[in-house]
């Protein structure tokens, strides 16, 4: 505050960031949700003076199954980055780091 970049954008923060999604139930047991997530552009790193190229929004397509296997015990999948999108997710001094492709996950949960 009050310094020389007084007034800029903080680097790396960007405006926006969510995420919002939609489910349905096929069957009493199984939901199935869309997520879509979206960072708005943002500085690079390290960019105080806000001079440099910034860094493009990009948004992001997952999807989940949650599985109810008894009153104990739940399964879930989830698949994020689903389309494969190319986007970075940093830079610094214009080296640009890529963002994680589609990843899958899968997991269990056991209730004691």
């Amino acid at each position: 505050d009050g310094g020389e970049y007084d007034g800029n954008t903080v680097p790396l923060a960007p405006w926006a960031n969510g995420v919002c999604s939609v489910w349905v139930e096929p069957m009493a047991k199984i939901r199935l949700i869309v997520l879509y997530s979206y960072v708005s552009e943002q500085y690079q790193g390290n960019d105080d003076a806000n001079a440099a190229r910034k860094l493009a929004a990009y948004g992001l397509v997952g999807f989940r199954c949650a599985v109810v296997l008894s009153d104990r015990a739940s399964l879930a999948i989830a698949m994020d980055n689903l389309l494969d999108e190319t986007y970075a997710s940093s830079a610094y001094a214009g080296a640009y780091y890529p963002g994680a492709g589609r990843s899958m996950r899968c997991g269990i949960t056991l209730e004691f």
